[in-house]
């Protein structure tokens, strides 16, 4: 009986114990929990801004209304001779004619002297052609050499570098005036408007035969209609005029100046317009009178 009562006394002891323990706990302030801290989340990087394509680059050294400027390499003897510099070659860029890149090469000591460059692309070869005013004095193909200055005339052709020449005339116009002997001279227009030219359009019906244009006067005449009906109108005149003069000779040395004026001065659409004008009203006294002195 004493065990009984002594192990009963020692499990209440026990539980009272216990009792008094979870009371001690629950009046121990509870701490607040500190929440972990978050993970530094960076704002995602932007992806860079690719660069611009390069522009390209032009080969010609000058721009001079529409005549570019191309400079040549020196050679090893321009380097023994203690040459620095070459003259620049002097290119107008006629345009895309019939898929043919085709630029004139001036000769700036003779007007009338020119090359003309011809090539289809991709232009591995080129014809070359040397003529005075409308002769051909000179044909032969030549291979277009990477580096060279004819590629470098060319590359620009083809990246569109080069602006027609005649399609846009920066400079004075040119006009044709009567001077005290009768005979044309050329005259300044100072302030005209700049006058557009379809360089680049389809080839116009002149007197002539404009798949065969040459000069830089008869391509402008071959993409002008203005110009086309100018002279075709003119030609008209001009076979009234030889009909009607006595003088055949000095009517073919007349129209021989006459023409070759045009080819060595006019190189803008106002000079031609200009030229047919003063043209047609001579030819038109001369095949009135059929004196060849007429003005």
């Amino acid at each position: 009986m004493n065990k009984y009562w002594k192990t009963f006394a020692s499990v209440c002891v026990t539980t009272i114990a216990l009792t008094a323990c979870q009371k001690e706990a629950q009046k121990e302030p509870t701490q607040p929990q500190t929440p972990a801290p978050a993970a530094n989340i960076l704002p995602p990087t932007p992806a860079p801004t690719p660069a611009p394509p390069p522009q390209p680059r032009h080969n010609y050294a000058l721009n001079q209304n529409g005549t570019y400027g191309y400079e040549p390499a020196l050679s090893e003897d321009d380097i023994r001779q203690g040459r620095a510099t070459k003259a620049l070659v002097m290119v107008r860029y006629v345009g895309l004619r019939e898929g043919n890149y085709v630029l004139l090469i001036i000769d700036q000591n003779n007007p009338a002297i020119a090359t003309r460059i011809t090539c289809q692309a991709p232009c591995e070869f080129a014809q070359s052609q040397v003529m005075s005013n409308d002769y051909v004095l000179k044909t032969e193909t030549v291979r277009v050499t990477p580096s060279s200055l004819l590629s470098a005339m060319i590359d620009d052709a083809m990246a569109g570098q080069l602006v027609a020449y005649g399609s846009r005339q920066n400079s004075p116009a040119a006009s044709i005036a009567t001077n005290n002997t009768g005979s044309a001279s050329l005259g300044s227009t100072q302030g005209q408007p700049d006058t557009p030219v379809d360089a680049g359009g389809q080839l116009q019906q002149a007197s002539f035969d404009c798949t065969k244009a040459k000069s830089i006067p008869e391509y402008l005449i071959c993409h002008d209609p203005q110009l086309a009906a100018s002279d075709r109108e003119l030609a008209s005149i001009f076979q009234q005029a030889k009909l009607a003069v006595q003088d055949q000779a000095a009517f073919t040395e007349r129209t021989r100046k006459q023409w070759n004026y045009r080819e060595k001065n006019c190189r803008d659409k106002d000079c031609l317009i200009a030229w047919y004008a003063y043209q047609k009203n001579t030819l038109t006294k001369i095949a009135q009178t059929g004196d060849v002195s007429a003005q």
